[in-house]
């Protein structure tokens, strides 16, 4: 039977077997995915958002979301998702860091792209003006 329980979330139903297996597979591993499995881990649907949620039982006993699934999404990507996001073979540190040098190149383009659009503006008004000197 499944079981039902109450969070700040809303109503959630426990979820024990699915037609994909999705939730052995969480719990056991996939080794077609290189998914080890985590044995805390556990499906719910939430009666509320009607999505199926992947929580992970912390050392504080604590349930925490892992992820957030419509129902038509919960297959394979729910697997491929976890493997993406394992921190036990993930340097997330490294992944951070890759992602904050992406957004601070971003930037420093969109500066001198900015730059390079001011400078222009500023040639074609002086020469609108006549102003010698600015060509």
């Amino acid at each position: 039977m499944k079981q039902v329980f109450t969070s700040p979330r809303g109503v959630r139903m426990l979820i024990e077997s699915d037609v994909l297996d999705i939730c052995g597979r969480i719990q056991k591993g996939d080794a077609t995915c290189g998914w080890e499995g985590d044995p805390r881990m556990f499906v719910v649907f939430n009666n509320v958002t009607k999505k199926y949620e992947v929580l992970r039982r912390g050392e504080d006993n604590k349930d925490r979301v892992v992820s957030s699934w419509e129902p038509a999404q919960f297959d394979a990507r729910v697997i491929l998702n976890l493997v993406e996001h394992d921190t036990r073979h993930t340097d997330v540190l490294a992944a951070v860091e890759k992602h904050n040098a992406s957004v601070a190149k971003t930037r420093e383009d969109n500066a001198k792209q900015a730059m390079a659009g001011a400078k222009e503006f500023v040639k074609r008004t002086a020469k609108q003006l006549y102003l010698p000197g600015h060509d």
